[in-house]
């Protein structure tokens, strides 16, 4: 490696990112013959490593939305609205599930400094034609808790 600044990320199951903000970073696959170059990134480019398939991509991006959480605020430019959940569900501990499939291809922008999930959701409902259900915590017969869930729906 011989970059200085860079977020690295392994919070999605199968998955390996890497966004980076500063200097060049080399990506190589360990494998029985050594190591095997899949790609050199410079600033700005952020790397997906799929684990199960052994495949890759690199793209350009704004390194603000891999690096907002630092800061205190999430970054969404055009994203869609299932990436968009994912973040928020990650990012505030609960599941968030997209009742309406025709929402999950909705794109949304926006940045959220330093706001509670309720805010988050009324600014979700406000623009994006949705409605929030919320569902409670509880806990299980086996004694393990589920979390909470919010269910957003397309407003009729």
């Amino acid at each position: 490696m011989t970059g200085t600044a860079f977020n690295c990320n392994t919070d999605y199951p199968g998955q390996i990112q890497l966004t980076l903000v500063e200097g060049a970073v080399e990506m190589n696959e360990r494998t029985t013959g050594g190591n095997v170059l899949l790609a050199t990134l410079h600033p700005g480019n952020h790397f997906n490593y799929n684990v199960r398939e052994h495949s890759f991509q690199v793209e350009e991006v704004d390194v603000r939305k891999f690096i907002g959480w630092k800061d205190g605020y999430l970054l969404f430019d055009n994203d869609l609205m299932k990436d968009v959940v994912e973040r928020i569900s990650y990012w505030y501990g609960v599941d968030i599930l997209l009742a309406d499939k025709e929402l999950e291809n909705m794109r949304f922008t926006a940045t959220f400094t330093d706001l509670k999930l309720a805010q988050i959701i009324d600014i979700l409902e406000l623009s994006s034609n949705m409605a929030a259900t919320y569902k409670k915590g509880s806990i299980q017969e086996d004694g393990s808790i589920s979390k909470e869930q919010l269910i957003l729906r397309k407003r009729r």
